[in-house]
């Protein structure tokens, strides 16, 4: 998708009831049209919970701060739902305030869509109705202020520094940039997902960045089969408390983590 733009370019979608072809080539637009994210309030509000990505089972803290630092450095439109910058701890239910008849069967219809997912039952969904449910949905201001959630907005305010300063990552054109994945022969983990490592590079005048996000689920030390040399400064790591002034580690200094990404830069 990075290097296409969006998913559906013409493909046959192939859904009962709805068989047509679906979207057409993105060739024409350039990255500003479009808008990526890696969760917004429709995916958090219409789950059962209103749990973030963060908070999703089998998504850890370090695979969310690499999916950030890849959203954060494309050209493309970032989108960031409220509290995203911190890891908010606080969750997003669906909540509604509807009067009479139309709440009471919201309330109804919310407990009954989750009725047949294994680990919901209808006395686990929040009641959309109540009152208690809108004020869990408020984010809690104090917490960027410690811990992983100040780790996290760390992140976040450094990666939107780079965007808009950097002279690589602040060109905003789809040409610069191209992807790909190298995967770990083997190595399917306890997941079941593909294992391996997604690289982004980015090349202009004014030089040459390059990502590596770790997918896999061993540490990384000596990625094979990237169609590029790396370059030699690395400008950041994912997994780097940024609250300090620690200078980020090479590979040979220390192996990127499970789900950790680093960013390397070259100037022209």
């Amino acid at each position: 998708m990075i290097n296409r733009g969006w998913k559906y370019e013409g493909q046959f979608w192939n859904v009962p009831g709805e068989e047509h072809h679906r979207g057409e080539p993105a060739d024409a637009l350039e990255a500003p049209s479009f808008v990526y994210c890696i969760q917004n309030h429709d995916q958090v509000g219409n789950r059962a919970l209103g749990d973030r990505l963060h908070q999703s089972q089998g998504v850890t803290l370090e695979e969310y701060l690499g999916a950030s630092t890849l959203l954060l450095t494309l050209p493309m439109t970032p989108l960031l739902f409220q509290g995203q910058e911190w890891a908010a701890g606080t969750p997003f239910p669906f909540f509604s305030d509807h009067h009479g008849e139309l709440g009471h069967l919201v309330s109804e219809g919310r407990r009954r869509e989750f009725a047949y997912f294994s680990g919901f039952s209808g006395e686990n969904v929040p009641d959309p109705q109540a009152g208690a449910t809108f004020q869990s949905a408020k984010l809690d201001w104090s917490e960027p202020a410690a811990g992983e959630h100040a780790r996290t907005l760390a992140l976040y305010r450094t990666l939107l520094r780079l965007r808009r300063e950097d002279p690589v990552l602040s060109v905003r054109s789809r040409q610069a940039v191209r992807a790909g994945s190298l995967d770990v022969p083997g190595e399917a983990g306890a997941t079941g997902r593909r294992a391996g490592t997604l690289w982004v590079q980015w090349t202009t005048p004014q030089g040459t960045r390059a990502l590596l996000w770790n997918l896999g689920e061993t540490p990384l030390d000596a990625p094979a089969g990237l169609p590029f040399t790396l370059p030699a400064r690395v400008m950041l790591r994912s997994g780097d408390d940024l609250t300090g002034s620690a200078a980020p580690a090479s590979l040979s200094g220390r192996p990127l983590q499970p789900g950790e990404a680093i960013l390397f830069g070259e100037d022209a």
